[in-house]
């Protein structure tokens, strides 16, 4: 994980009261997706405010930010545009009203590793200590929807792998956009 510093400044106001305050500090990019949430904080005041300014550091996470839209099959991480090789583009599943996308994209997208079972026509994603085994055309728990292999590449639901792997999913129904974050860890 890709650790930083941040340095933000802040004055107590004059009516601040003596005593604990809980904090948390919720930073967002310019597309209003979370990049960066900190611990709960507590600044204890112990003595009526001193006009100068308060200068703690933080550390900040950097978070892994995708975006998917409908029909193109270019995508974005971290704001760098990725086209996949084949031309594929996610797609909505009208069967189950799921966003599916190319499998390898979302996986290596989320630093997850892929393997396929032939047997079983099983596809395997593990990220740290979660294992995900995907049966080909075999329904997801809770109406998630269902890998399917189009035109020879395994599709999976978008929502579906990048909560398993626990990552936040946000759509945008305007711009036919769907928003992945995942705070877990960054590979670079």
């Amino acid at each position: 994980m890709l650790n930083r510093e941040l340095n933000l400044e802040f004055s107590i106001a004059d009516s601040a009261e003596v005593g604990a305050h809980e904090f948390i500090i919720t930073l967002y990019n310019e597309d209003g997706v979370v990049v960066f949430v900190s611990d709960k904080l507590i600044l204890n005041i112990i003595a009526p405010p001193d006009p100068t300014p308060i200068i703690p550091t933080l550390p900040l996470l950097e978070y892994v930010q995708l975006r998917f839209l409908i029909g193109e099959a270019t995508y974005t991480r971290n704001g760098v545009s990725i086209t996949d090789p084949e031309g594929l583009a996610p797609f909505i599943d009208s069967a189950y009203d799921r966003t599916m996308v190319p499998l390898r994209i979302i996986a290596e997208a989320l630093d997850a590793d892929v393997s396929w079972v032939e047997e079983t026509r099983t596809v395997v994603i593990t990220k740290d200590a979660v294992v995900l085994q995907l049966p080909i055309d075999a329904p997801l728990p809770n109406n998630m929807g269902m890998p399917a292999i189009v035109n020879d590449r395994t599709f999976v639901p978008l929502a579906y792998i990048s909560i398993k792997l626990r990552a936040q999913v946000r759509w945008d129904g305007d711009a036919k956009a769907v928003y992945v974050t995942d705070q877990s860890s960054i590979n670079q």
